[in-house]
This record gives C-alpha cells, structure tokens and sequence, in this order.
C-alpha cells in the first residue's frame, strides 16, 4: 500500500457491486487509473465483504493477461482516510460492455471489428484463467470493462475461485 496522497480523484465513473468507480489520476505522471472503493466503512476487518474485496486486490495482482483488467495498489482506507478500501486498476474509458450494449448510440458504433475484437478478448481471458485454475463464477456484461481501443477488461473477482487443476 503506497501513499494516496500521489493522486488526485477526478470523476464518479460508474457503479459495481460493492462499490463506486471514480477516475483518478497520479499527480506526478498524469496517468489515469481507477479507484473502486468499498461502499461501507469496515467496522469489523472480518467481514465476508471485506474479505470477498481484499481477496479481489490479491487475485488481480498475481494476473497478467491483456484482457484481465490490471492491479496496481490496494489500500485499507479511501482518500479521505476513512475505513474504507479502495483497488486501483488501470483505467478503461468506455465503462462496462453492459452500458454500451444498454446505450443504442453506442452499440450502433460497434462495427464487426469491434464486436470480434470483444467477442476474441473475452475468450482469450477466459482461457487464460482457466488455464491457471480460476473459475471467474460472475461473467456478465457488468464485469466486462472496455478501453479506448475496444478492448475488453475482465473485471469483478470476488466470487472467483481457485481450483487446482493438477490434481487427477
């Protein structure tokens, strides 16, 4: 966990489930990132939401995939100190595939191209993890994030699990 302090919040993005998304940026370098931040303050560290967010931060920053939305820092108290923990993750312009899809404007533009692009980068993460023994349990429009490229980000760990696929 690494000072906060370093960035700057900037926008209210878009909600998930235990919690909003803001836009945030590094003072220093002017990359943009997102902050999802927990929804309730944590008034017991044993709480199965804690828990199920902490274990989302740890899973995400042992992933490396392009389709797998990146980790970059967990920190036990949001901006304004308060008991409420927050993961930054890269940052993905267009929101979740469920608000394009939602937003006929949006879906319009989506040419094959694009379509084939989110369709293949969705089955490559896939893939991925279940080469590494991660059952994602949540795949849905909401935890399909996409960049400025169209590229999909598969977000949303929390009721993943890990199997060992060694085992006969």
């Amino acid at each position: 966990m690494r000072d906060l302090c370093k960035y700057k919040k900037e926008t209210y993005i878009f909600d998930k489930e235990f919690g909003p998304i803001y836009r945030i940026r590094d003072k220093q370098t002017n990359q943009k990132f997102q902050a999802e931040i927990l929804r309730h303050k944590i008034k017991n560290s044993k709480t199965s939401e804690l828990f199920s967010f902490s274990r989302e931060g740890k899973l995400l920053s042992k992933l490396n995939h392009p389709s797998i939305q990146k980790f970059f820092e967990y920190s036990s108290v949001d901006f304004e100190q308060k008991a409420k923990p927050l993961i930054i993750t890269e940052y993905t312009s267009r929101g979740t595939l469920k608000s394009i899809l939602n937003r006929p404007s949006s879906f319009l533009k989506l040419d094959d191209t694009k379509k084939l692009i989110i369709l293949y980068g969705i089955a490559k993460g896939m893939s991925f993890l279940h080469s590494n023994g991660i059952i994602h349990c949540c795949l849905n429009p909401n935890s399909v994030l996409i960049n400025d490229k169209y590229q999909p980000k598969i977000s949303n760990f929390m009721m993943s699990r890990h199997i060992n696929i060694n085992s006969n």
